[in-house]
């Protein structure tokens, strides 16, 4: 327990077997230290939607404080989180990258899809502070993959 409360001093390989180690505890003793790891403002944020969606996989209705990547506090209920397979924005990128490259370039598509699904770890429960253009979130993260040049959307053309 103490070693998951702490997980935030860890390197990144150690948080995720820490990660694994605290599922065998108590819930009562998970859910004290899963409090500490949510509200530590140097933890990685990965770590913290792990434990929010193992939170939220078991049925908890608790209510958390997550230091979120903008250094701010929010109080969360568990219960009202989505799970992340179902958050529109993540949902219509990946319709949008499966119809653009899963036919036409398969290994494409799997290194974008992977990134995306990466980048959903650090933002969620807030992709809506984060992605307004899910089509657009495709877009730059191929371009970054692949050195594509992309334009950046202007205040004339639509948020980004």
């Amino acid at each position: 327990m103490r070693a998951f409360a702490h997980a935030g001093s860890l390197a990144a390989d150690q948080q995720a077997q820490t990660l694994i180690s605290a599922l065998k505890l108590p819930l009562r003793e998970y859910m004290q230290a899963a409090r500490g790891v949510l509200s530590d403002p140097f933890g990685w944020q990965v770590t913290k939607t792990q434990v929010l969606l193992e939170l939220k996989a078991i049925g908890s209705t608790e209510t958390v404080t997550l230091n979120w990547l903008d250094n701010e506090s929010y109080q969360l209920r568990i219960g009202d989180l989505p799970i992340l397979e179902t958050v529109s924005p993540l949902i219509e990128a990946l319709n949008d990258l499966h119809q653009q490259y899963a036919g036409q370039d398969p290994v494409k598509y799997q290194l974008i899809e992977q990134q995306i699904l990466t980048e959903a770890q650090y933002i969620y429960p807030f992709f809506d502070k984060v992605i307004t253009d899910p089509k657009f979130w495709v877009k730059i993260v191929g371009s970054h993959l692949f050195g594509d040049e992309v334009a950046a959307k202007s205040a004339t053309s639509g948020r980004c």
